[in-house]
């Protein structure tokens, strides 16, 4: 199999963990604009600094869980792009990929509400501001 060493998302860098989350412009992009919808508008965007950053939020608090939410939708979407990229040649705008992350969390929201989650309602707040 011939493997693509350049990343898919920019095509600037060599594709490393390092650079695909969340140094590469596309996805810092993506990664920037998620967080400021939370209220985080310069979050670390080295993978060891976000890990250090996401274990330092108040554990158990609303705001944590929506960041990992957050972390966890970008990463997913972003690889999923990736994907898409390589498997079917279609690239989305980094406007769409953020919609689809929030328009999930949103979701995710609902469903934890319905089945009786505490946190359900409070995060759906947070994803959906005025």
């Amino acid at each position: 199999m011939d493997v693509e060493l350049s990343c898919l998302l920019c095509g600037s860098e060599n594709e490393s963990k390092d650079h695909l989350f969340f140094e590469c412009p596309y996805s810092k992009e993506v990664w920037s604009s998620i967080t400021t919808t939370l209220m985080f508008p310069s979050p670390p965007v080295k993978w060891t600094d976000i890990m250090a950053w996401l274990h330092s939020s108040p554990s158990g608090s609303t705001t944590a869980l929506a960041l990992l939410q957050a972390w966890q939708g970008c990463i997913s979407e972003l690889w999923n792009e990736r994907n898409r990229r390589v498997h079917q040649g279609f690239t989305l705008p980094v406007s769409l990929l953020i919609t689809k992350i929030i328009s999930s969390m949103k979701n995710k929201c609902t469903a934890m509400s319905q089945i009786g989650s505490a946190h359900g309602d409070a995060l759906l707040e947070i994803w959906s501001p005025s």
